[in-house]
């Protein structure tokens, strides 16, 4: 894959031409990047529930939020 970083002075025309030729590059390298839905943050909320871990991070969570609405 080409590392070269579009330089500022080219027309948005070539960066952008470079820069979806570099999507498509890390893409055909990596499949599973692109394939929505199996990692994503919305199948993991929620899932622990009932462990001490996740309770304790929700405390925190709600700590810090009534610390800066004051």
């Amino acid at each position: 894959m080409n590392a070269v970083t579009p330089s500022q002075d080219l027309p948005i025309e070539k960066r952008v031409a470079t820069l979806e030729q570099q999507m498509a590059e890390i893409l055909r390298l990596h499949p599973v990047a692109h394939q929505a839905g199996q990692n994503d943050w919305q199948s993991t909320v929620g899932t622990w529930r009932d462990d001490p871990f996740s309770r304790e991070a929700d405390q925190l969570g709600e700590a810090w939020r009534q610390s800066v609405k004051d």
